[in-house]
């Protein structure tokens, strides 16, 4: 969701509501045709989505490493 510090004013059909991670207010937005919240782990602002992904892919990252040195052990 944007932040609306970043988007101060939203688009029509576009609800403020906070981030459940950060607690920033952001934009809402309606979802896109076909998707349920329940497709979603989690309504969050781009920037901790931005910081969840990177997180995950670091943590991908170290352990295929681990994998990989161990079998060299």
């Amino acid at each position: 969701m944007p932040r609306k510090c970043n988007v101060p004013e939203g688009q029509p059909g576009w609800k403020v509501t906070k981030c459940q991670r950060c607690g920033m207010e952001c934009w809402k937005r309606p979802l896109p045709e076909g998707y349920t919240e329940e497709n979603f782990a989690a309504i969050l602002c781009t920037q901790c989505a931005l910081e969840i992904s990177e997180d995950e892919e670091q943590e991908r990252y170290l352990a295929a490493w681990s994998r990989a040195h161990r079998r060299k052990s």
